[in-house]
């Protein structure tokens, strides 16, 4: 297992939630998530 590969998911992962709490606040509305699930299922390159 490649530690940098898990590094940058890690990272990727970290912005893609930042997004969505800057762009959705605490509205509870999960919509913002969207980016978020795109991040975790994307297929690593």
């Amino acid at each position: 297992m490649s530690g940098q590969r898990l590094a940058r998911r890690v990272g990727m992962v970290v912005a893609a939630l930042a997004l969505a709490v800057m762009a959705g606040g605490a509205s509870g509305s999960f919509g913002e998530f969207q980016a978020f699930d795109y991040v975790w299922t994307a297929p690593q390159h």
